[in-house]
């Protein structure tokens, strides 16, 4: 008995164009085949039918009792077929889904405002769970897919995951006015800010940061004297304290504030680059890569 996996679904096709042509001559056309291919081909749906399918009629050919049976079931099928083969519209505002973001506290000031207002706009169906995630366990939350995207300043990223730089920044010294280490210009010198003490915004509790690296390739070492999760706490820290902090531009102008000073650091320094990785089992997900492209465009925001 014949059945979907002893068939080739060329031969399907070919008579789905017989049963609508009436003529194998049209039939070989529409399907691109040889007069003589078609002819081959309707001798194996005879076989695989058990029923000669079509009979000569004048020019054409009249299909069977048989032929007309399946002929309403096989237009539905190869229908149905086509809509599964065929690429998938997306439509973000019909779009049921909650997406988990790691995104460090270093970030959220940044990305989170623009990013909510797009969402609503577009797809007012999404939620958006913002998790605090390690940086250094973000490969392993994404390849498990507790998380859906980190965004960060994850410094490799290997297969299978997929990275893509949202934005990079230049470092920024903040204070606070009167801040006694401050010159009469206005400036902090590189060996008054080296001794102070500093504040570093970081998910891990030990390790350096990219500043701290460049600071090690000059034969220099900073004195760490608080580590906060929470950026928002900054403002505050500096505003009461002779403290001092490094922080991306974009940051600074989100936690600018009366009080407080945003000098260029004393030392020349590597900007600081904001990636995007996901994992690849998601790249051709429709809904995932919209995430992305809005996430793109509120980090250019």
């Amino acid at each position: 008995m014949a059945n979907v996996t002893s068939i080739n679904l060329n031969h399907l096709v070919l008579l789905d164009a017989l049963l609508e042509t009436g003529s194998v001559t049209r039939a070989a056309a529409r399907v691109g085949l040889t007069q003589s291919g078609a002819s081959n081909g309707l001798a194996v749906l005879r076989l695989v039918f058990d029923d000669p399918l079509f009979e000569r009629a004048g020019r054409g050919v009249r299909p069977t009792p048989r032929a007309l049976e399946v002929a309403a079931d096989l237009r539905r099928g190869l229908d149905a077929l086509d809509r599964v083969l065929r690429p998938r519209s997306f439509d973000p505002s019909e779009l049921q889904r909650t997406f988990v973001l790691a995104l460090p506290d270093l970030v959220q000031p940044v990305i989170l405002p623009s990013l909510l207002s797009e969402v609503g706009l577009q797809a007012p169906g999404v939620g958006l769970q913002v998790v605090g995630w390690p940086t250094q366990a973000a490969p392993e939350g994404l390849a498990s897919g507790e998380v859906d995207v980190f965004v960060g300043y994850l410094p490799r990223v290997d297969p299978p995951l997929t990275s893509l730089q949202l934005y990079d920044d230049a470092y920024v010294l903040m204070l606070r006015t009167g801040h006694p280490d401050l010159g009469e210009s206005g400036e902090l010198p590189f060996e008054r800010w080296l001794a102070c003490g500093h504040v570093v915004v970081t998910d891990e509790q030990h390790g350096g940061t990219a500043v701290d690296r460049a600071l090690a390739d000059e034969g220099h070492r900073r004195r760490i004297a608080l580590r906060v999760t929470n950026a928002l706490m900054l403002p505050h820290v500096l505003a009461s304290t002779d403290l001092v902090a490094l922080v991306d531009g974009r940051l600074a102008s989100r936690l600018a504030r009366t009080g407080l000073e945003r000098l260029a650091p004393p030392l020349d320094l590597p900007r600081s680059r904001v990636r995007m990785v996901w994992h690849d089992r998601w790249s051709e997900d429709p809904g995932h890569a919209w995430l992305r492209s809005i996430l793109s465009s509120s980090a250019q925001r």
